[in-house]
């Protein structure tokens, strides 16, 4: 065999996603049970799951770690021209969506303003008709115009006495060059500056590790899942990836934005949370 033949090789053997896979499935099973009896995972939790926390910047998507940036967030400019032709401005969703406390339903109509409104998705009748991708949609998406396309395969509901958290929509990568992938969470619980749902991290190890297991994305070593998650009025971004240098699985978080002033700036927040939605992916 020639020493080229050997390189491409050893290559090949470094690039397996198998190590990432084994570590993120294995991290599943510990947190199914968890599950039942809990919502936040405390930092001594953390660590002995062996997950590292570090701070994502929300406004760039700026991580505070040394590890991969993997997302360049949309031009703020971009998503406004998308709102106007769309006509959210007038939206009676911004307006009402915010006079409830009730967490679910409150983080609900947040979910639809991007499903329905802004994305333009499906509706849930319509979902199992058309694909992202049909020929025959009845109308043309935002994704359309952006590297992503919704995934219905990637969608998780636990109900619990106590607590409840589900994935309303996920979002996959078009062309399927990378395995990364961004959703939307609900939760009823409270978001918490100092701690870390359980649901966030479920998401991250389970959509991760099913990302990594594809034919397709063997040759890749980590994928890196973006989780917006809500409760209420509150919003904050979470991202997850496999740091394949330590073998530990590290979860970024952002600040907490906060719904709480008149439609016109609840809209600006709503909007600017859509840049990590309508992101191009990259890795540097």
């Amino acid at each position: 065999m020639s020493s080229s033949s050997q390189t491409k090789n050893s290559q090949r053997v470094q690039t397996t996603s198998l190590p990432s896979v084994t570590l993120l499935h294995r991290l599943c099973k510990r947190l199914k049970p968890m599950m039942t009896y809990t919502t936040y995972l405390s930092q001594q939790q953390l660590n002995d799951l062996g997950v590292k926390c570090t701070e994502l910047d929300f406004d760039t998507g700026i991580p505070a770690d040394e590890g991969p940036r993997f997302l360049q967030l949309a031009p703020l400019e971009h998503i406004e021209t998308l709102a106007k032709e769309n006509n959210l401005i007038e939206k009676y969703i911004v307006n009402t969506s915010f006079e409830t406390d009730d967490n679910w339903h409150t983080m609900r109509a947040i979910s639809y303003f991007y499903t329905y409104d802004l994305f333009r998705f499906p509706s849930e009748m319509d979902k199992y008709k058309y694909t992202a991708n049909d020929q025959d949609m009845p109308y043309e998406t935002v994704l359309d115009h952006s590297p992503w396309s919704i995934s219905y395969e990637y969608c998780d509901s636990i109900r619990m006495d106590g607590f409840h958290w589900g994935t309303y929509f996920a979002l996959k990568l078009s062309d399927n060059s990378e395995p990364d992938m961004i959703c939307f969470l609900g939760n009823t619980n409270p978001l918490d500056d100092e701690k870390i749902y359980i649901g966030e991290l479920w998401c991250i190890a389970r959509f991760s590790g099913s990302q990594l297991s594809q034919k397709e994305h063997r040759h890749n070593q980590t994928a890196s899942v973006t989780v917006v998650s809500g409760s209420g009025r509150s919003l904050r971004v979470v991202q997850g990836y496999v740091n394949t240098n330590d073998e530990s699985v590290v979860v970024r978080k952002s600040a907490i934005i906060e719904l709480k002033g008149d439609d016109e700036n609840n809209l600006k927040k709503l909007l600017q949370v859509c840049r990590w939605f309508l992101a191009q992916p990259c890795k540097k």
